[in-house]
């Protein structure tokens, strides 16, 4: 009989937080906020995650639950850890150089980071950052300003380039003292704390200056500030770092007390570019989102077979992308649907013994694990009686977040 896949890990940004939360194209500016630095701006974030999480995805009352720590706090770190490899630190992170391996013809550049176009709405002495997936860029005013910008900078053999309208890159320039975080990490907060702080970082605190001069009055802001759109008035620069070496013997998987060894087989399935070529570089197979779902189905009612892979890694990240995108409809609804076309039947799995364990990760910070539990345990134990079952993942997270932000 052939054994069933150890484990499955469903990486879901923003899962555990709450799409009523204020999302980023609705920022105002608080007259009473002050100054935030970049510490300030992680503790109001973990103190909103407590507030706006809700029942709404409860771990099966079949199935043995914890919190497990996870050390990342994003998407790209969390997948590093998944296929289980060492995780880069968030203002190392090689995003820029995966970027550069999906583009059908690739630039030989020495220096590479991501340049991403974003809104940057003045709030008192700071400013937020709204995301380019809000912003509706349309591809001519991707050309229109990456043309101005690189007439500015061309002296400086500094050019950039346009992976989509709201994924660019910048080569030419090293990325020293380059540790600013992803765009998405801080939008919906403050970027004073989280600008490039560093000495040997003052080439691209002058960048980053000239390219909101340059994008203050540029024809294509004029035209969308007359049509009411918010102007795409700075490039976030991050993502710098070098792609780690392929082969990584002492990486390890840690959760709760499983873990997985660096050997063992893990396989990737996925949409967005960036996470399959990442797979890729590691050389682990990596298939569309869709096949796993079909993969699922096909052996329905049965132990899931390991076949040559242990480990399954899930990317799904329409939750997020409709929050960066503003569409709160469209995160409600992709919500619903990660519970119904993923969560539920992942648990199920567990407590039918047909699946070792069940990670449902975040990428926060926090995962929730999920294994079997036999019935005769579950009937001793008082926390799996009537209703309180339920909602009992949403207490132990509950607890676990204000514990980490005391």
């Amino acid at each position: 009989m052939t054994s069933p896949v150890s484990r499955i890990t469903l990486l879901a940004p923003g899962c555990f937080s709450g799409t009523d939360a204020q999302l980023p194209t609705s920022f105002k500016t608080d007259s009473a906020a002050g100054e935030s630095d970049q510490s300030s701006n992680t503790i109001e974030s973990t103190e909103q995650a407590t507030q706006s999480i809700q029942p709404s995805l409860p771990l099966s009352p079949k199935n043995k639950s914890k919190v497990v720590k996870t050390g990342t706090a994003c998407l790209e770190q969390a997948l590093y850890q998944s296929l289980l490899h060492h995780t880069p630190a968030l203002g190392e992170l090689p995003a820029a150089a995966l970027r550069l391996r999906t583009l059908e013809q690739s630039l030989a550049a020495q220096h590479v980071v991501c340049a991403d176009p974003v809104h940057l709405l003045p709030d008192k002495d700071n400013a937020r950052l709204i995301p380019p997936e809000s912003l509706a860029i349309e591809p001519a005013e991707t050309k229109a300003l990456i043309k101005a910008f690189n007439a500015l900078v061309k002296d400086d053999g500094l050019r950039l380039y346009a992976i989509s309208t709201t994924q660019w890159v910048l080569t030419g320039q090293p990325a020293t003292g380059l540790d600013t975080w992803p765009y998405h990490t801080v939008a919906s907060g403050k970027i004073a704390g989280f600008l490039p702080r560093l000495h040997s970082a003052a080439p691209w605190r002058t960048l980053i200056t000239e390219a909101q001069m340059l994008f203050h009055s540029h024809e294509v802001n004029e035209r969308r500030r007359a049509k009411g759109l918010p102007a795409i008035n700075g490039i976030w620069f991050w993502g710098g770092g070098a792609l780690p070496a392929i082969k990584d013997g002492n990486s390890t998987l840690s959760s709760g007390t499983n873990t997985l060894s660096a050997s063992i087989n893990t396989e990737l399935y996925a949409n967005d570019a960036a996470s399959c070529e990442l797979a890729t570089y590691l050389d682990k197979p990596s298939l569309p989102l869709s096949a796993a779902d079909e993969f699922l189905k096909s052996c329905a009612g049965s132990a899931i077979p390991a076949q040559s892979t242990a480990h399954i890694v899930i990317v799904e990240d329409t939750l997020y992308r409709a929050w960066l995108s503003g569409d709160l409809s469209a995160a409600r609804l992709a919500r619903q649907q990660l519970q119904s076309q993923w969560v539920e039947p992942l648990q199920k799995r567990v407590g039918e013994s047909s699946l070792g364990s069940f990670v449902l990760d975040g990428c926060e910070g926090y995962a929730l694990e999920e294994t079997f539990e036999p019935a005769s345990v579950r009937a001793g134990s008082r926390e799996h009686s009537g209703n309180d079952r339920g909602h009992r993942w949403w207490r132990i997270l509950q607890r676990f977040i204000r514990r980490g932000s005391a």
